[in-house]
């Protein structure tokens, strides 16, 4: 699977784990963890260093949610 391909699957759960954790009161959740949980949502996963993919992935992201 190409890198691209990963973020066209990794975005949408992003983005809906981004809104969970918005809909919580002070909840905050860092780089790592969106990294961790969207791999664990999406059945993805890649070897990568997280700065290396999650640039990437956040621009998916806001082009999800600009639609």
């Amino acid at each position: 699977m190409s890198a691209e391909e990963a973020w066209n699957i990794w975005a949408p759960h992003a983005y809906d784990l981004l809104v969970e954790v918005a809909g919580r009161y002070h909840a905050v959740i860092t780089y790592g963890e969106v990294g961790k949980e969207v791999q664990d949502r999406s059945g993805v996963r890649t070897s990568a260093l997280l700065q290396n993919w999650a640039g990437s992935c956040a621009a998916d992201i806001a082009r999800v949610t600009h639609r």
